[in-house]
């Protein structure tokens, strides 16, 4: 009796060591056509019995304005390869593929192809139709969204060095208008010190900022002549205006030295 037990024993352990060499591998290698409307057409070779090569409308769903395209099949595929089609300006989302995958656009038609070994087929894909091609593309193993990402990495690389310039620039802009910016006149005289006669002979001149006539500065301020001439004399002491001899007459400015 304990000798059956163990021939036992040891069956069991020779069939499930052998088990998985007697079991059925699967294999597909399929073109999938899908249509504007809620349907596909499988054609080639596979040996898995959901997998039928057929027109079906088992494989397609509608959430909303999008259509869902969902085969999973958790059983083992040794090999596997598919192209599946779709219609001109379609717009997918995969959003969970397995094996590796890539779209190509083939007379104006979006083809998402893909291949894997060793495990179970999964594709499902969202899509609509659009006015102009479009891919939006998420797979993980998918070339084409590896490709996206190296352009938005370029793209985000440029960006940062156009704000690095930019800041540069603007330091640099920076630090020459504080360096080299024309500071304001500070006043060489205390205006309190003056008198009204004086402040406007001296307010008149800065405000024409150059020289004018003597005869000129009693019309528009409208002084008496002897008044005037003081308040020039006295003006040109301070060293706040000066005046010099030209021809017949006096020319009268500020003193900026």
């Amino acid at each position: 009796m304990g000798r059956l037990h163990f021939l036992g024993f040891i069956f069991l352990i020779v069939l499930l060591f052998l088990s998985p060499i007697f079991a059925e591998e699967y294999y597909a290698d399929v073109k999938i056509e899908v249509n504007t409307s809620d349907w596909v057409e499988i054609s080639g070779i596979t040996n898995h019995p959901k997998l039928v090569v057929e027109r079906t409308q088992d494989y397609i769903s509608i959430q909303g304005d999008y259509y869902i395209l969902n085969i999973t099949l958790d059983d083992n595929f040794s090999e596997y390869s598919y192209d599946i089609s779709f219609p001109i300006n379609t717009i997918i989302i995969p959003i969970e593929i397995s094996g590796d995958f890539r779209m190509e656009t083939q007379e104006r038609q979006l083809h998402l192809i893909g291949e894997g070994k060793n495990e179970p087929l999964t594709i499902i894909v969202q899509y609509n139709f659009g006015d102009e091609p479009e891919q939006l593309v998420r797979g993980k193993n998918s070339s084409m969204n590896n490709s996206s990402r190296g352009r938005l990495g370029e793209l985000l690389v440029v960006q940062i060095i156009l704000i690095l310039l930019l800041i540069g620039v603007l330091i640099l802009g920076g630090f020459y208008f504080f360096k080299y910016r024309k500071k304001p006149e500070e006043s060489k005289y205390n205006p309190e010190t003056l008198t009204d006669r004086q402040k406007l002979i001296v307010d008149y001149l800065e405000k024409k900022k150059k020289p004018v006539t003597q005869a000129e500065l009693q019309i528009e301020i409208g002084l008496p002549k002897a008044s005037l001439s003081r308040n020039i004399d006295s003006l040109v002491k301070k060293e706040i205006i000066k005046k010099e001899r030209k021809g017949m007459t006096n020319v009268i400015f500020i003193n900026k030295s």
